[in-house]
């Protein structure tokens, strides 16, 4: 996605009302919220369908790469007062992997793989468990972060290699039900595919931009439904919110980081080279 010159980013935002418009209700200065990304038309079929974030006409509502920012009241969810705002900025996307393995029908007892090692994984690990998982394995390229997916709940880590399919089964106890592709590079989508099992379903939540090559036929083989879940519904906030709240969740696993606004540039910097960064959170 292309965003337009002079765009603030940051869509991951808790933060401290600092004013008020005059036609906002139910919220007071001082209160600590935390920030939905998107405010749909309210007519179209995605917004019907709970959706927002995919309608075509959305208002984002970004720029947490700032000290204020303008957000309208039915993009905001209360938060506790004694609720650490670096945790509360997480429930974004913490709930984008709840929303991604709905789509894909996770039952409880099945078997879970999740590719990549990443924010993103590390929340559907989280789910993968909530929801019932008998087994959660996680493969990335190194088992740097083999720690941080034990925290949150994964079985066992293993590497890419030329072994991987017999390390997977082995680890899983067979092949995987549901495939949870969270790195988004080329190559992934197919390798999602080949360690699905019979009739089993992959979840692309690293959504890359470049062109992807999947062989039909083999997934087609093996009855394997491919998912591409984008967005998720203010109910889904709402219950990732309610999980944070409750401590269900330790959203400090996935910080590896707290820096100052006005190191960001220099962190960009950073980022572009190897790192063994997960979130790095700004705190302006």
């Amino acid at each position: 996605m292309q965003n337009d010159a002079g765009t603030i980013p940051g869509h991951e935002i808790a933060g401290t009302i600092a004013a008020i418009g005059d036609a906002v209700s139910g919220f007071s200065i001082g209160e600590r919220i935390a920030v939905y990304p998107a405010v749909g038309c309210g007519t179209c079929a995605a917004c019907e369908r709970g959706n927002p974030i995919l309608c075509p006409a959305a208002e984002w509502v970004s720029g947490g790469y700032a000290e204020y920012i303008r957000v309208p009241a039915v993009a905001a969810i209360r938060i506790p007062p004694d609720l650490n705002p670096e945790h509360a900025a997480l429930i974004e996307p913490l709930t984008v992997s709840l929303y991604g393995l709905k789509v894909g029908n996770l039952a409880r007892g099945e078997r879970v793989l999740i590719l990549g090692a990443g924010s993103i994984a590390l929340a559907a690990i989280y789910w993968a468990r909530r929801m019932g998982a008998e087994k959660v394995v996680v493969m990335s390229r190194t088992a740097r972060r083999a720690d941080m997916a034990a925290a949150m709940g994964a079985d066992a880590f293993v590497s890419y290699g030329d072994d991987e399919q017999a390390h997977v089964q082995q680890q899983l106890g067979g092949s995987a039900d549901i495939v949870v592709e969270c790195v988004g590079a080329p190559g992934m989508l197919d390798r999602a595919v080949r360690h699905a099992g019979l009739y089993g379903r992959v979840v692309s939540l690293g959504l890359g931009a470049r062109p992807e090559t999947v062989v039909p036929v083999m997934a087609g083989m093996k009855g394997v439904s491919l998912y591409f879940p984008v967005g998720y519904s203010m109910d889904d906030f709402r219950t990732t919110a309610d999980a944070v709240r409750n401590g269900e969740v330790d959203p400090a696993i996935m910080i590896s980081s707290v820096i100052p606004l006005e190191a960001v540039p220099e962190r960009f910097k950073a980022l572009q080279g190897n790192h063994n960064e997960t979130k790095v959170h700004i705190a302006p």
